[in-house]
């Protein structure tokens, strides 16, 4: 039995859809995310699970209940809000407290469940400070416990990592996954962020107004992408329009030339760019002689964009040294058969 259960939910406000026909299964233990742009539905989705938005139609069931039209006190989750939302005026303990106190726990079971909070999250030495008086990492790890304490059956994260600086980031989503998957408890998970979505969740649904692209593992997401929204989202790739012959070799006109596992006919390819590479001659299978139109140095690699006889084609290479070639300086690539991808359609 699915943990979370979404049938054909939708949420209209006037004539627009917000959230259109989506359905879901999120299994125990599951991290799933919810990815897309601004306004695509996302938070909206979320929200419904969570109680604080109605759906215009379809239900909301978890652990096989359906919740639909029950408030969001009486559903079985933890919300960690984007701001974290903390009481100001509370210490990190009364705040993990909190909810505790509102269901009428008594105070000895309160007071053994605070601390088992605090030294989930180790920060037992901190608890009697403000949250005011907490780095934002320190926030969101009380935020956290907080919602942990109410031993849900469903935790919602709503962009909790969108307030910490870049560095902090990465380890609060690291440390966060593995506590996540240590005590297995269900989680869905909403951000803009393509790189963290792919490093955190289980499975991620990608949407776009409304409605949803794709369902898959990371991985699934990244290397097979079931539409062209979610091969440009989901990373850098090169898009190619072009035509199969019936030997299963596409071409762009006279420029490229790759080999497909697909039928005769139009078709549309997708190429990563880690799967194209500088060459020292151009003769190779797969290799073309390519102008620099852009070159961004990222520390351990260097991202170009390329022209291969008026088609762009994206890399990433090791160049060390900065020895990374200029704008307009002409180089040979290849690109590798194995990581040329045929989208569906």
């Amino acid at each position: 039995m699915s943990v979370v259960s979404l049938k054909n939910i939708s949420k209209m406000y006037g004539a627009t859809a917000a959230v259109e026909s989506v359905s879901l299964d999120v299994e125990k233990g599951e991290l799933l995310c919810l990815l897309g742009p601004s306004g695509c539905g996302k938070t909206t989705t979320l929200r419904m699970v969570a109680g604080f938005v109605k759906p215009t139609s379809g239900t909301v069931e978890i652990e096989g209940k359906e919740v639909t039209d029950l408030a969001p006190y009486r559903r079985d989750t933890g919300m960690v809000f984007q701001s974290y939302a903390l009481f100001p005026h509370m210490t990190v303990a009364q705040n993990i407290a909190f909810g505790l106190e509102n269901l009428g726990k008594p105070p000895k079971l309160r007071e053994q469940r605070v601390q088992e909070m605090l030294e989930l999250i180790e920060l037992a030495h901190l608890s009697r400070r403000y949250p005011a008086e907490l780095s934002g990492g320190q926030q969101q790890r009380v935020a956290l416990a907080r919602a942990l304490a109410m031993n849900p059956a469903v935790l919602l994260l709503d962009e909790p990592f969108s307030n910490l600086d870049a560095q902090l980031r990465v380890r609060l989503r690291e440390d966060l996954r593995s506590l996540l998957k240590r005590i297995q408890i269900t989680t869905l998970f909403v951000t803009h962020d393509q790189e963290e979505a792919l490093m955190f969740a289980d499975r991620i649904m990608v949407m776009r107004n409304g409605g949803v692209e794709q369902v898959g593992t990371p991985s699934e997401i990244y290397e097979t992408p079931a539409t062209r929204f979610v091969a440009e989202f989901i990373g850098w790739c090169s898009i190619f329009d072009g035509m199969v012959n019936g030997q299963g070799e596409f071409s762009v006109g006279d420029s490229i030339r790759l080999p497909v596992d697909a039928g005769p006919g139009p078709a549309t390819v997708i190429v990563r760019p880690e799967h194209v590479k500088p060459v020292e001659i151009p003769g190779q299978a797969h290799a073309f002689e390519a102008r620099v139109t852009s070159s961004n140095y990222h520390g351990s690699l260097c991202r170009l964009r390329l022209d291969v006889s008026g088609q762009e084609v994206l890399m990433e290479a090791h160049y060390p040294h900065g020895r990374a070639p200029k704008v307009n300086e002409r180089i040979a690539i290849s690109i590798n058969s194995k990581g040329v991808r045929r989208l569906p359609g």
